[in-house]
């Protein structure tokens, strides 16, 4: 009978031990929501979230650094997208990231080959989509 009941504590043990590992993986995931992706400090504030990945940054840790007034534009008409969430405007996919032009305008994102006409390269200055041009 003994034996039983230190199987029942052995098992009692390991649902608690999971419970607490649950609950600490529960508050790790919630802190890492609230802290900004890149440089891991606190994005409660001041911060803007992917709408799909629901990642969060700094304006200034975001790479390409954000305009304020561009994301905040984003964010009342469709929600802003990080730069690994965007999506070609054109071909609506995600490949090719190198090729992949962001209006400083309005945010939309489109490959340089998807464009009519298409351009042989990455812009190097300031590049506007045909509605913002």
């Amino acid at each position: 009978m003994s034996g039983l009941v230190g199987d029942q504590e052995k098992g009692e043990k390991k649902r608690v031990a999971k419970l607490f590992e649950k609950i600490g993986l529960k508050q790790e995931k919630k802190k890492r929501a609230e802290q900004c992706v890149k440089c891991e400090k606190d994005a409660v504030k001041e911060f803007v979230e992917c709408v799909k990945c629901r990642d969060r940054y700094h304006e200034g840790c975001h790479e390409p650094a954000l305009k304020s007034s561009l994301v905040k534009k984003a964010q009342i008409h469709n929600g802003w997208e990080c730069s690994d969430c965007k999506v070609c405007g054109a071909c609506k996919t995600t490949n090719d990231e190198g090729k992949i032009i962001i209006c400083d305008m309005c945010d939309q994102a489109v490959h340089i080959d998807c464009l009519k006409p298409p351009l042989s390269s990455v812009p190097a200055c300031a590049w506007f989509c045909k509605d913002c041009s």
